[in-house]
């Protein structure tokens, strides 16, 4: 059955009656979702709903204990209008909703949020994200939305890395069309080095990296100090932002963890000159958000999911004690037939910028892990036929040098190759070049652009 609010006071006192909870926590728990939005939401809609995340936790832990705690959430829809009845609900009017699981003590928590993508809740003109697609079904509608797949740990059966990994799963099932699996499958895999399964004691990087190898996903762990990588002892280095960069604007969300907690990142926002600025950071306990942000705004804002500056970032990375290192790591789940690693794909394409640049300084590039099938197509959407001859691998390296006029050249380099191949795979066009110039081409864009 569902239940129809229009103020927020009366939805509170609703599930206040419903499950006996604590009425100033529930208000600021939820208050703390919504609060972005202002006087947006017009309505709320409370209904009983069984998660297949909960059922999970609760299977493991919940139903085998004294207390009188329901198999069922409670999930709360809102609409930016007020309705009288369910049929009113629209795909324009309806925004996303969130669910609240039971706890111990007689009260409520935060367990999944699958709210809208809007650009204005980031106080954003433009948000590019990892296009993920939450559906839900009403008696006479079904809608289906771009939103990103949040799940909050409980602290008991799951901590951040379980809760990360499950959101990092639910992404790559959806977009990428890898197996998906529950909260309990992935339980089944670990064997926590820190303590006891329940309570969780927390996970270790690589038992996270095991996790996710184990059941398919391909993980890639490298390793940042200071955030910055240095290949093999030579002097190159590239930094955690231009792995971050080439791992995100290549459809694929990662897993950043430092001083021992972990974040997704699933979006992106660039600046005037086409540059990534900010990160589309998701935090399941707030604790790296809550200390990244401005102070101002930690109350105006919820700490679920934040845009989060370059420069933040980098103070917190990068040690000013030139004597002391910070570790960051970052988890990328990748295609299985990825041969031909990022770092030697940068070393190589890094020395052919050094010489461009000095022809033209505003010359700067990207590198992409993209689907050949799609990089053909994009290929004939900006009029290149240098490459309708060749043969490419399921999987290559896209590489984009341009400026502020757009891009300038390209090229393709086989991300299948053997690793200690002496001379780098670059493919060679239908004419025999290893690079293509153009003049001010679109660049190649695989996240969902949102505004």
């Amino acid at each position: 059955m569902y239940k129809i609010y229009t103020h927020y006071n009366e939805m509170i006192n609703y599930l206040i009656t419903r499950r006996n909870c604590n009425e100033q926590n529930l208000y600021d728990l939820i208050n703390g979702i919504f609060s972005a939005y202002g006087n947006m939401i017009k309505c709320y809609i409370v209904e009983e709903y069984i998660e297949s995340e909960w059922l999970d936790v609760y299977s493991v832990y919940y139903c085998k204990q004294r207390y009188n705690i329901p198999h069922t959430t409670l999930r709360i829809h809102i609409l930016n209008q007020e309705i009288e009845t369910i049929k009113e609900i629209t795909s324009d009017n309806y925004y996303g909703y969130l669910t609240l699981r039971p706890i111990c003590n007689n009260d409520l928590s935060i367990s999944r949020i699958r709210l809208r993508y809007y650009p204005s809740y980031y106080e954003s003109k433009k948000l590019f994200v990892i296009e993920y697609k939450t559906k839900v079904s009403f008696p006479h509608i079904k809608i289906e939305y771009i939103s990103f797949p949040f799940f909050r740990q409980d602290g008991m059966v799951t901590v951040c890395a379980n809760a990360d990994m499950h959101m990092l799963i639910k992404l790559m099932h959806k977009v990428h069309g890898f197996n998906q699996y529950g909260i309990t499958n992935i339980l089944n895999q670990l064997n926590s080095s820190l303590g006891r399964d329940i309570p969780n004691e927390g996970l270790s990087i690589f038992e996270m990296v095991y996790a996710l190898k184990s059941r398919g996903f391909n993980p890639m762990l490298t390793q940042f100090k200071n955030a910055k990588y240095q290949l093999d002892g030579k002097e190159h280095l590239y930094t955690i932002f231009d792995f971050l960069d080439t791992m995100i604007e290549s459809n694929l969300p990662v897993i950043l963890a430092y001083a021992q907690h972990v974040v997704v990142i699933a979006g992106v926002t660039y600046n005037k000159n086409d540059k990534i600025d900010r990160y589309l950071v998701f935090d399941d306990s707030g604790y790296h958000i809550s200390s990244l942000v401005d102070f101002e705004k930690r109350d105006k804002f919820p700490n679920f999911s934040r845009l989060i500056k370059k420069d933040t970032l980098e103070q917190v990375l990068i040690s000013k004690d030139k004597n002391k290192e910070i570790s960051s790591f970052v988890i990328v789940p990748t295609y299985k037939s990825l041969f031909y690693r990022y770092k030697y794909v940068s070393y190589f394409v890094n020395d052919i910028y050094s010489k461009m640049i000095d022809e033209d300084d505003e010359i700067d590039f990207r590198i992409i892990l993209v689907d050949s099938k799609i990089l053909k197509i994009h290929l004939v959407d900006i009029g290149i036929d240098d490459y309708n001859d060749v043969l490419f691998p399921r999987y290559v390296w896209f590489v984009e040098f341009y400026n502020t006029l757009g891009v300038l050249r390209i090229m393709v380099i086989d991300a299948m190759a053997h690793q200690h191949k002496l001379l780098p795979p670059v493919i060679k066009n239908s004419y025999g070049n290893f690079y293509v110039d153009v003049k001010g081409v679109k660049k190649l864009t695989l996240l969902k652009e949102l505004s």
